[in-house]
């Protein structure tokens, strides 16, 4: 605190960044009406629709379908696996 109050700007910024700390971006929320027999492909162009109609930026919508891209990536991982143990327990 001494160190604030003789003008040490280094000092300064450490105080305030504890005090207040710098704000972390945030996101909106985005909402969809989504069925449950819904494909990620069917997902995914609701979407693409919404940005095509500026509901939500294309930023938000570029995040969406990078995560909609990790889904599909996890569900065929997993699927592999279990075709993987079914072939290996029939050869047993």
């Amino acid at each position: 605190l001494a160190q604030t109050k003789a003008g040490d700007v280094q000092a300064c910024k450490v105080l305030l960044d504890r005090i207040c700390p710098p704000l972390k971006p945030q996101t909106e929320a985005v909402t969809f009406d989504i069925a449950n027999n819904d494909t990620l492909a069917t997902i995914g162009q609701y979407v693409i629709d919404s940005i095509a109609r500026g509901d939500i930026s294309s930023d938000i919508g570029g995040q969406l379908l990078s995560n909609l891209g990790t889904q599909a990536k996890l569900i065929e991982t997993t699927d592999l696996i279990q075709r993987i143990e079914a072939l290996e327990a029939a050869r047993k």
